[in-house]
């Protein structure tokens, strides 16, 4: 039976294995006339949501803090937390 590979006793690198990516807690979505509200699962802050062309939910001048993880996120203008925006 022959050994593939050297005998030298070095040990090879492993492959590097990916972290799983972290994700956000999801926002509170609350609906009060007619109008829909993010609330930020650390301290109750309330954002207005608007929907664009897209159907995509976002806030006004709040942009997408993480373009790795699904969905829209922001961080929290009261404590600094990010979280992820409820789909409406």
């Amino acid at each position: 039976m022959e050994k593939k590979g050297c005998d030298c006793g070095e040990k090879k690198p492993q492959a590097e294995q990916k972290q799983p990516v972290e994700t956000s807690p999801e926002g509170k979505l609350i609906e009060n006339s007619g109008y829909k509200f993010a609330c930020c699962p650390n301290c109750s802050t309330k954002y207005k949501l608007d929907t664009d062309e897209n159907g995509k939910t976002k806030i006004k001048g709040l942009d997408d803090v993480d373009d790795i993880e699904p969905g829209t996120q922001i961080y929290c203008l009261k404590c600094g937390k990010k979280f992820t925006l409820p789909q409406s």
